[in-house]
């Protein structure tokens, strides 16, 4: 049978191990980790070295350790009060050097206990947020770790404290404090959190998305639809199924309503379920693939495609797109209104694909004519009163709701030319969605 081992994880952002209980005795000595710091072993939960009932509990095979190489330290100093005799005759001279030498001692105990503290305090800044701050588990400590983007750091803090955290969440106790980062764990890893229902992390808000954007989800969701993805690539099936859904979603509506309320990295919803997808689908082993392997090529390029417009990041690699999703990500990335046109030539689609991209190809036309000029000429004016006509309150397919965006180039339209003024108007408005 193999040795049992241990993962060590100091300062909540980075590891030691796996390392065998000899090795964990020895790294102690060499002041690898201290009492703050936590162990695991196999699927065992995380313990702080000086939860030393936890560690008993858990971990029996440590309890030795833990109370004699690292408490052991702290239990061994005694001081024995000297009995002093009433009217016994002392040296002066004896007096003397007793108190200078227990001056003596008194202050090198005093210089380690200072420097034990600052060692602590610089090593496990957790251990002053324990004595300073308000108790773990702490938003504003989840905050300080989070910062603007997903790291190790916040992730273990959250791994700590996570059964402390749920059941505040299922009774909607700081539910808007603590799922922002609860889901920002999800999400990068398999989009879920054990003990939670997916609900919860998809929002309070009704969305035009599926309910469960796991990756366990994507995974059934690409294995049934397997038969039907020559149709769609072909452009010959659009349906509302939750996998074509989403890879026609328009992209360039997500950033907009991106960063949305309570979600920091990813910036929303969609974003996720497009994160969960990709991973799902890429997976997929060459068995169950059945000898889709290029049209799981395409599928997957698509959704890479996506995110890449999605977060505004340059589209410098090749694509392995065909068909009806090569045509929809043309007219997305377009930048001049005659390649609209060649995106589409030549391709024979049913009419559910032809009202999609005619829908897309009106936006395109906005999108391009408001990025060339301020104020506009009356030449663009015209082609944008003309397209105004085409472009739907709501999507046929992906049921997003493009009543801002209307609004806005109604604005654009009745605000003489000014596309300036526009954007002006719709953020002193406080809109939640952005065109700047």
């Amino acid at each position: 049978m193999s040795e049992k081992l241990y993962l060590i994880r100091v300062n909540l952002e980075r590891f030691l191990g796996p390392m065998p209980l000899k090795e964990v005795k020895a790294r102690y000595k060499r002041m690898e980790f201290g009492l703050q710091d936590e162990v695991a072993s196999s699927n065992k939960s995380w313990v702080t070295f000086d939860d030393f009932e936890r560690i008993r509990r858990i971990y029996p095979e440590l309890s030795d350790i833990v109370r004699k190489e690292m408490l052991g330290a702290w239990s061994d100093a005694s001081l024995t009060p000297v009995q002093i005799v009433p009217g016994a005759r002392t040296s002066t001279r004896g007096r003397g050097f007793a108190a200078g030498l227990m001056g003596k001692l008194f202050l090198v105990m005093l210089m380690v206990i200072v420097a034990l503290f600052a060692y602590n305090m610089a090593r496990n800044e957790e251990f002053s947020s324990r004595l300073f701050r308000l108790k773990d588990p702490n938003i504003l400590r989840a905050e300080e770790y989070l910062g603007n983007a997903h790291n190790a750091r916040h992730e273990a803090y959250l791994d700590r404290y996570m059964k402390d955290i749920l059941p505040m969440i299922r009774k909607k106790k700081a539910f808007d404090e603590w799922m922002p980062h609860l889901r920002v764990v999800a999400f990068h890893r398999d989009g879920r959190i054990e003990g939670l229902r997916s609900t919860y992390l998809r929002g309070k808000k009704a969305l035009p998305g599926p309910k469960d954007c796991s990756v366990a989800a994507w995974k059934t969701r690409w294995k049934r639809s397997m038969p039907q993805w020559e149709l769609f690539v072909d452009g010959r099936l659009l349906n509302s199924s939750d996998w074509s859904r989403l890879l026609v979603w328009d992209p360039d509506w997500i950033s907009r309503r991106s960063p949305a309320e309570g979600w920091v990295d990813p910036g929303s919803y969609f974003e996720a379920c497009l994160e969960m997808a990709l991973k799902a689908i890429v997976s997929l082993d060459k068995e169950s693939l059945e000898g889709q392997d290029e049209l799981r090529e395409i599928l997957a390029s698509r959704i890479k495609w996506q995110l890449k417009m999605i977060r505004g990041e340059t589209v410098g690699q090749e694509y392995s797109m065909s068909g009806s999703l090569w045509a929809l990500s043309c007219i997305e990335g377009s930048e001049r209104l005659e390649s609209l046109d060649e995106c589409q030539k030549d391709i024979d689609m049913s009419a559910d694909w032809r009202t999609l991209l005619r829908s897309r190809t009106a936006l395109a036309q906005f999108r391009i004519l408001t990025a060339l000029e301020d104020p506009l000429s009356a030449e663009s004016m015209s082609i944008l009163q003309k397209t105004m006509e085409t472009i739907a309150p709501r999507d046929f397919i992906t049921r997003f709701d493009y009543q801002a965006e209307i609004r806005f180039y109604q604005k654009v339209l009745s605000g003489g030319d000014s596309l300036s003024k526009a954007v002006r108007l719709n953020q002193d408005k406080s809109v939640d969605v952005r065109f700047d």
